[in-house]
Order: C-alpha cells, then structure tokens, then sequence
C-alpha cells in the first residue's frame, strides 16, 4: 500500500513541474513581448526651432565659407540666429544660406528658443533606455531604434550605423549626460529606411565635432556647440544657453521623406469548381408478379401492368434530378496576407502570462490533491 501511494506521488511530480516550467515560460514571454512592443522611440517636437539649422543662447561666430542648404525646399527653411543674452552673428556674411540670417534677435528667434527648452526637456526625459558606451564608433553591428543613454562623457571615435529596420519613420534620440566630443573623421551613416529628421542628440554640457567628422541628427546642447573645421552635417545645431561656433561646414536641413503607401495584400481569384451533385439512392420497387390466368386474350391488362413499370421509371429519372446543387462563395475570391508584426497589442499579453501563471498554479494543486486522495 506505501509503495502504491509513493508511485502515484512520484508520478504527479513531473506533471505538476512540467506545468510550472509551461506557465513561467508563457508568463516571461508575454512580459518579454509586451516591453518590446512599447519600446519604440517617440519624435522630439521642435516646434518653431525646426526651421534654424543654427540657433545659439548668445550668439553665433562663423570662420570660413559655411554652407547651409535644405533637402526639401517646401518643409524646412534654415535660418541662422541667436536668442539670448547676445543676438550677434558674427561672420554672417560668409554663411551661404537658403534661410534667413537673424542677427537682431528678431521674434522668430525669441518665439524658438521656448520651444528648443521644450524640445530638449522632451528628449532628456525620453525612455525606454539603452545603455551606451563612453566610447561609440567602430561597432560591426548596426544600431537599432531606441533611446540610448550614458549620464557622463560619450566620445565617437569612429563610424557608426543607424538601422531603420525597414520603417522611414524609426526613431533614435541619444542622450549624453556630460560633454559630446567626436574623434577626426567620425561619422554617422543611415540605412535600411532611417532618415536623419528621426535622429536627436540630447547633450547636457557641450558637444565638439573634429575635423571632417560627417554627423546625421539634430543635436541639442545644453550650454555650447563648436564644429571645427570641415565637419560636415545632416542636421541642426541648436544651442540651449552657450554659443554656436562654426567653421567651414557644411549643413543640410533634413526633412523626412513621405512614408511610401502600404501596399495591399494581393487578392488571387480561385479557380471555380462547381461542388460535386448529390445523387440520391434509387429506391427499390417490387418486381410487379404476373398472377397466371386460365384467360389470356385479355391482353390489354398486361400493357397496362407495362405502361406502369414505364411510369415508375420517370419517377425515377425525377428522383435523380432532386439532389443536384453547389456551395460556392459570392465572389470565388480569397484573400492571401502577411504576417502579424511582432510588436501586437501588448496591452494583452501582460494578462495572457498571467492567466498561465494561474492555470500552471491549478495544474499543481490538481495533481497534489490527486495524489492526496490517492493516499
């Protein structure tokens, strides 16, 4: 009888483990699938800052031949100015610019600088976060879209790539918690659908760019921005408080590229096959029995016997007609579609690992209170 009870209780074991390790897995599945569907960045509202390519907190100094250009010449404009305790823009005259050169502090420039506030608040508050490395370039994997963040220093000291994983509108904001610095020659490169108007730089002190670094993103400093010479850029230089110092640079003004439509999942006619004809079973009739009579020149009931063996017949030919039909649907058509993107509606997954959870629960004390029974 001990040895009948430890059986069964052996036997509940692995049932009651088995339905324990399926619900945690669903559980961390779904929590899993949940946060990654909600981690996807979220744009910086510039407001009216984004039509500066340069815009300082006191005042803007410029050496050598600048060139400021914009790749849409209906969505963006690319003004130089400066709002602050100094409206200066020194060495205007040797910026080439497609915007307007602001050098008194007119309401353009004021009306922006509340918005770069809010802006780069926006961007200094934005999460999910992933940690990044004091020093970035040289990666042999692509960058994925997201929030990255380090709260001191954060050098590039050579190239990095930013994945749009196939969707124009990804977006990538960079937080640096203390001075941004970039190494001679650094550069920030896009592919697969990412656009440079999705890529923020959210600096707490000041950022430097060397000479001949190629940086994609708008770049939103705390205190001060200096681009030396030749550091070229698909951007914007947006100085909270210090000033901007430029330096024979080149600077496109990004606009973001008009998502190409969806394309509809294509609808294929199936080929109409009428459905097969159900005949019915053909119903048994008695042989008719000629009763034998001492009289046979009456003829004329036998054709009458004959004639209605030829009326049955018919009714058998109406029976077979009876039963004939098809189901086809209305228009013959179906409809082929893609696969469901991962990132679904997390706000049920979350309860659909906690459902497992309670069922592997229940599946444990059903099995303890067999095995109890048992006993």
């Amino acid at each position: 009888m001990l040895d009948a009870i430890s059986r069964t209780r052996t036997s509940a074991r692995p049932l009651a483990a088995a339905a324990l390790a399926v619900s945690t897995v669903l559980a961390v599945a779904a929590v899993s699938f949940a946060s990654s569907a909600q981690a996807a960045a979220t744009d910086v509202p510039l407001g009216t800052a984004a039509r500066f390519a340069v815009l300082a907190g006191s005042g803007v100094t410029n050496t050598g031949d600048t060139n400021i250009d914009r790749s849409d010449d209906t969505a963006v404009t690319g003004d130089v100015g400066s709002a602050g305790s100094t409206s200066d823009v020194t060495g205007g005259q040797l910026i080439d610019t497609v915007g307007v050169i602001r050098g008194d502090g007119d309401g353009v420039t004021t009306g922006a600088k509340p918005d770069l506030v809010a802006a780069f608040d926006f961007a200094a508050a934005a999460e999910p976060r992933i940690a990044m490395a004091s020093g970035i370039g040289g990666e042999l994997t692509p960058l994925n879209p997201g929030v990255y963040n380090n709260a001191a220093d954060v050098l590039l000291t050579g190239p990095i790539v930013l994945d749009g994983k196939g969707d124009p509108n990804s977006v990538f904001i960079f937080q640096v918690g203390q001075d941004f610095t970039t190494a001679p020659g650094a550069s920030v490169s896009l592919v697969n659908g990412a656009q440079a108007c999705h890529v923020y730089w959210q600096i707490g002190r000041s950022a430097v760019f060397d000479t001949t670094t190629t940086f994609v993103g708008t770049v939103m400093a705390l205190t001060s921005i200096t681009a030396n010479t030749n550091a070229n850029f698909e951007g914007r230089l947006l100085a909270r408080n210090g000033a901007v110092t430029l330096d024979d640079n080149d600077i496109t003004v990004p606009a973001c590229a008009a998502a190409l439509p969806s394309t509809p999942a294509p609808t294929t006619s199936a080929p109409s096959t009428p459905a097969p004809t159900a005949t019915s079973p053909v119903r048994a009739r008695p042989t008719p029995t000629r009763t034998p009579r001492d009289d046979d020149s009456d003829t004329g009931d036998n054709d009458s016997d004959g004639g209605g063996e030829s009326s049955d017949g018919g009714s058998d030919d109406s029976d077979g007609g009876g039963g004939s039909g098809t189901d086809t649907d209305a228009d013959g058509t179906y409809t082929t579609t893609g696969i469901p993107n991962a990132g679904g509606p997390s706000a049920l997954l979350a309860p659909i690992g906690a459902v497992a959870v309670l069922a592997g629960a229940g599946l444990v004390l059903a099995s303890r209170r067999r095995s109890t029974g048992r006993a």
